[in-house]
């Protein structure tokens, strides 16, 4: 079924509302009719099954038929920083696939390598709601405003696995013998440089703030492949 959006306060006990572009594309785009079931999230781990009762192209009405808690969502919650990179159609093809893969929080990174770029935070989040829907997800990931690496690595918490791929990391620590060392661990953070890579001090100071360096393989990678290799590992050899 397809999937939709609805904002928290337009869901009750045994109603939801879909308005705006929503209840448009389901109006006269997809010409649903009453009677038929659509999905519809709150983008806060909640997935409803909606019977539709009225339908219009401002608003559409349905009464809950089954609430789905955290479907397709991963046990482990990962929050991934991503140097802004040179291309901005190559940072928007991140947001899209990360969110497809799983990501709970996206944070553009400033770093020492960076090429200065201006961050389009409202387009990142207009990206990663269709996302979710594409892909059926129940949960919209944060996008946060652009921070420099220093306070990312900061902010990272102690019960979190901290990951930073890097060449400099021994050849058979990866991310899944780090996750199998780590199990039952409930969130992870993965940070990704800029196309120059991470500088020597900035690698430095991961290390000193118990950042794990790990490998993944031999080949020199793009930086948003890297982001989207690295992250479909931590979530798919998550225990």
């Amino acid at each position: 079924m397809d999937c939709f959006y609805a904002l928290p306060g337009d869901i009750s006990s045994s109603n939801i509302i879909l308005r705006g572009d929503e209840a448009r594309h389901l109006a006269r785009v997809l010409r649903r009719a009453v009677g038929e079931r659509v999905f519809v999230t709150d983008g806060q781990d909640r997935m409803f099954e909606m019977e539709i009762t009225a339908i219009g192209p401002l608003q559409t009405v349905g009464v809950i038929v089954a609430e789905m808690p955290r479907l397709h969502e991963s046990p482990l919650d990962v929050t991934i920083g991503v140097s802004l990179l040179r291309n901005p159609s190559r940072f928007d093809y991140l947001v899209e696939k990360a969110t497809e893969i799983g990501v709970r929080r996206i944070v553009p990174l400033i770093c020492d390598r960076t090429i200065p770029r201006s961050a389009k935070v409202d387009r990142y989040r207009h990206l990663a709601l269709a996302a979710m829907k594409q892909s059926c997800r129940c949960y919209l990931p944060v996008i946060d405003p652009p921070m420099h690496l220093p306070e990312f690595l900061a902010g990272a918490g102690p019960d979190a696995l901290r990951v930073l791929p890097h060449e400099q990391a021994p050849e058979d620590l990866t991310i899944g013998r780090l996750l199998r060392t780590r199990g039952g661990v409930p969130r992870a953070y993965l940070a990704i440089g800029p196309e120059g890579g991470f500088s020597d001090e900035e690698v430095s100071a991961a290390t000193q703030a118990t950042w794990e360096l790990v490998r993944m393989g031999s080949r020199r990678l793009r930086a948003e492949t890297a982001a989207l290799v690295a992250l479909t590992l931590l979530l798919h050899s998550a225990p």
